[in-house]
């Protein structure tokens, strides 16, 4: 059976999302298998990705999610390499490319690919949302208290933007 992989389908182009909608209404019709990997939080932000996945033949498509790595397992991961796995999924929120990127830094150093991929996802975001981004980033700890006052003044409901996007992360109670 012949198989079609098209990886990082979120930076895929007008092109290639058209022959991705070409092959997913005819993918039932011939023995082969298409695989498309994206990452789905890029999907939700990108219309024309979400409408070409919306065209696809949805008897026969299937989704597998791939969550984050569970706390034990970047433990397991970082503990090999003699480094701390609770700062380490603090820091990467179990993101598998984080870890490893992170891992394959030198200690102490933020490797050139996650902070390519943060900053991807940053410019994803409106200046508002991204100036609030800034302001969370300053704030190290508990940012509830520090940023939260700042954050509902500039714009009212603005900060859930970054959370949406994957560029930050809120941790206890609102």
């Amino acid at each position: 059976m012949p198989v079609l992989v098209i990886e990082d389908l979120h930076w895929a182009d007008d092109a290639t999302l058209d022959a991705v909608r070409y092959l997913g209404r005819r993918i039932a019709t011939v023995p082969a298998l298409l695989v498309l990997t994206l990452r789905d939080d890029e999907a939700v932000a990108w219309s024309p990705l979400r409408r070409t996945l919306a065209q696809l033949d949805a008897t026969v498509t299937g989704w597998i999610r791939l969550e984050a790595l569970s706390p034990a397992a970047v433990h397991a991961l970082a503990q090999a390499q003699g480094r701390d796995g609770d700062e380490l999924h603090r820091l990467t929120g179990g993101h598998p490319l984080f870890v490893q990127q992170v891992l394959a830094a030198a200690p102490g150093r933020m490797p050139t690919s996650v902070r390519e991929a943060v900053l991807d996802r940053l410019d994803t975001l409106d200046a508002g949302s991204r100036e609030i981004a800034a302001i969370v980033s300053a704030s190290p700890g508990d940012w509830n208290g520090r940023c939260w006052p700042r954050c509902t003044r500039l714009r009212p409901l603005a900060w859930m933007r970054p959370l949406a996007a994957g560029c930050c992360s809120c941790r206890g109670r609102w």
